[in-house]
């Protein structure tokens, strides 16, 4: 009997010290990537208060991502599993060379990245199958390596609306550079979007992208109401001038 609840006890002990959620590596799913996230010692109690993990696998070669999954960050060091459940629709070869990053996200919000954001970005690329990543969260830099200011001037914004300004290339859809923002009250106004914003690299020159800006009144930039604005141009010009969305008659 004592042997019996020795091995109880035993059992819990180790169970407790496994990361909450983590399964036993004997027990660990098929996965692309199999991510260990560690904290940096840089400031090690100043992380962010939100729980809200962005984990992903972007081609080496550039283009969008192939794998995004959102986590729920816990204790760490914590193991995470890139899987086919987390394959994007849009994304491309599955197989080939990948880049794997993290983001402890201060804010919850996929489309904004600030100063209290942790980040890591895998520094070679790996082929996907079962492949341990080993990544190490630190601050995001307050002094940006990129920056792209624009002056956007247009018609009054909705009331509650959100603002979204992309950057993407003249001939392409998917954007390479996105900030999302509470759309101001009036207009003109400039908007700076730096290398926090950018979500797949590196980027041409701008003299190959364009600058699309919308204002949107509910949240979602595919989607479009009566009301919404938009505009775009080319990105050298860093001036963009809002109008009604195409076939908006504004009743």
């Amino acid at each position: 009997m004592r042997i019996f609840f020795l091995t109880i006890i035993v059992g819990l002990a180790i169970a407790c010290s496994r990361n909450v959620g983590e399964p036993p590596e004997n027990q660990w799913p098929e996965a692309a990537f199999i991510v260990h996230l560690a904290l940096s010692d840089d400031v090690p109690t100043n992380h962010p208060t939100s729980d809200v993990l962005y984990l992903g696998a972007r081609p080496a070669a550039g283009g969008p991502p192939v794998f995004v999954a959102r986590r729920t960050a816990g204790r760490f060091p914590e193991t995470f599993f890139l899987t086919d459940e987390d394959r994007m629709g849009m994304g491309g070869d599955a197989g080939g060379p990948m880049i794997v990053f993290a983001r402890w996200d201060s804010d919850g919000d996929a489309g904004t990245a600030a100063p209290g954001d942790w980040a890591a970005t895998a520094a070679s690329a790996a082929v996907p199958g079962n492949t341990h990543i080993d990544l190490t969260l630190a601050p995001l830099s307050t002094e940006p390596a990129f920056e792209y200011v624009v002056a956007i001037d247009g018609p009054p914004a909705p009331p509650d609306s959100v603002m979204f300004v992309l950057l993407r290339q003249a001939d392409g859809r998917m954007p390479l550079v996105a900030g999302k923002f509470a759309a101001p009250a009036e207009f003109p106004i400039e908007i700076s979007l730096t290398d926090r914003n950018i979500l797949q690299g590196p980027l041409p020159d701008l003299a190959k992208l364009e600058v699309v800006v919308k204002i949107d009144q509910d949240g979602n930039p595919v989607s479009t109401s009566p009301g919404d604005l938009h505009g775009r141009a080319p990105a050298a010009d860093a001036r963009v001038t809002l109008r009604p969305e195409p076939g908006d008659t504004g009743q």
